[in-house]
């Protein structure tokens, strides 16, 4: 039995090392997005609610299991959208993803860079509720289209 546990456990492992490097490398991808594509894109592994805030920004949020993802979209489109890694072990393997696909900006700030883009990428807290759960915050940089 202590067999059979360890083996699933590598396999866990192996899976989400896999699905943590994916969703770092696709994560540039969300931005500018309709709702429809962000549902599309994460292949229906979350399973997502929406809600219209009093400003009109309309909130996109779901769990995959491993990240809870909040996208904030304007006009349509997503403007900007948090990963918050739900384990110490998708949060770390996210940090060491930013650090080698990424430039480091400092030890809580990335930029990625695209054909047409830069997104900058920070690692924060809810301006809200600094107890809060760290995530990784997307945005467009003001550079970009």
């Amino acid at each position: 039995m202590k067999k059979l546990i360890k083996i699933l456990m590598v396999c866990e492992l192996i899976f989400s090392l896999g699905y943590s490097t994916c969703v770092a490398q696709k994560s540039a991808g969300f931005i500018g997005l309709t709702e429809v594509e962000i549902r599309n894109e994460t292949g229906g592994a979350a399973k997502f609610t929406t809600e219209v805030l009093d400003n009109g920004t309309k909130l996109v949020y779901g769990n995959d299991g491993l990240f809870t993802w909040i996208f904030s979209l304007e006009n349509g489109k997503c403007f900007a959208y948090s990963v918050i890694p739900d384990n110490s072990y998708a949060m770390n393997m996210m940090v060491k993803i930013n650090n080698e696909k990424t430039v480091t900006v400092s030890s809580t700030e990335w930029k990625m860079y695209t054909k047409d883009r830069i997104i900058n990428i920070k690692l924060r807290r809810p301006e809200f509720d600094p107890s809060g759960p760290l995530s990784f915050y997307y945005t467009l940089d003001n550079g970009s289209k």
